[in-house]
């Protein structure tokens, strides 16, 4: 399990994945007895991703954005690292799904973009494996679902996609971390959406 999440942290990402009415209350805790550690900050953040996803507590995208923004910079002031990066990298994530629905292609491409720049600060080390596999997926998701107004974008940075090297590598990615507390079930989120894609 990457190390960047302690346990606490992984149950409440489960709960929070589960869509759990135990959710609220955990983070909560989460907050009381861990307001210093930049991962409750990034599930404070995760979890009104999926809020906004449900679209059980509606919040306008640009307001997503702003929160979203206020809680990344946080974390590069608690640490501006390594380990930053990797919750920093998904905020951007989030945010660009969150602008892509609500119709701002430009912004979420913009978003993408510095998730791509912050990745390249992530180690190729034992404990950033899974972070950076799960990245790459969502990357070729994203670029999977560029419009074509914008793909000139992508041959500008030399990006293609290949879809059956992403599902190669996704079905190996969800194998080594579907029986992971918290893990699993975000590694079948990004397995549905890819195949919802590749369909």
């Amino acid at each position: 399990v990457i190390e960047v999440y302690s346990v606490e942290h992984l149950h409440v990402l489960q709960a929070i994945l589960d869509v759990s009415p135990l959710a609220p209350a955990k983070l909560a805790k989460l907050k009381h007895n861990q307001p210093h550690h930049p991962a409750t900050l990034y599930l404070e953040n995760y979890s009104a991703f999926v809020a906004f996803i449900a679209l059980e507590k509606p919040i306008d995208a640009q307001t997503f954005s702003i929160l979203a923004q206020q809680r990344a910079k946080q974390i590069e002031q608690m640490m501006g690292d390594a380990t930053a990066a990797v919750y920093c990298s998904n905020i951007l994530l989030q945010m660009a799904i969150v602008e892509a629905i609500s119709g701002n292609s430009v912004q979420s491409l913009r978003s993408v973009v510095k998730a791509m720049q912050l990745v390249k600060k992530i180690p190729d080390e034992a404990p950033f494996y899974q972070e950076r596999e799960k990245l790459s997926i969502v990357f070729d998701l994203f670029w999977a679902v560029v419009p074509d107004d914008y793909k000139w974008a992508l041959n500008l940075w030399g990006i293609s996609v290949d879809w059956e090297q992403s599902i190669g590598r996704l079905d190996k990615y969800v194998t080594r971390y579907k029986s992971s507390v918290g893990l699993g079930d975000e590694a079948q989120i990004i397995e549905s959406l890819v195949y919802l894609k590749a369909t």
